[in-house]
Formats: C-alpha cells, structure tokens, sequence
C-alpha cells in the first residue's frame, strides 16, 4: 500500500511526500487551478519528471514501480 504524507505550508493547501522503500523521500507538488488538480513528481532516473491528472494514477503508478 502506498502511503503519502501531508507537507505543511505556510500557505494554501499542502502537497504531498512519498516515502520510498530504500526511505528515499520525493516530493509531490500540487498544481490547483479552479476543480483540477495536476500532480507532478519528480522520480529517479530513469523515470524522471511526471505529471498525472488524479491522485489515484499516481498511487497507481508508485505502487507498480515501487513497492516491493
């Protein structure tokens, strides 16, 4: 199962943190514009940067290449 954290900011909503299983930890940032929301993650090579359009694709998408 894929667990996210909340990250506190000063402003607006939080974003998000993935902790990885060798405990690495990366970000996900939240762009919110009117009722969508972009999550964009930056992962190690070689999957880089991606962009998903519902926070479920993005669990989906972790999970698949990054749990055990």
């Amino acid at each position: 199962m894929i667990k996210l954290q909340h990250i506190k900011k000063d402003q607006g909503k939080p974003d998000w943190r993935y902790i990885m299983p060798n405990k690495d930890q990366v970000d996900i940032l939240v762009d919110r514009s009117g009722k969508h929301n972009k999550y964009t993650v930056t992962l190690p090579a070689p999957h880089g940067t991606k962009t998903f359009g519902k926070m479920a694709a993005l669990r989906e998408y972790l999970f698949e290449n990054f749990e055990m």
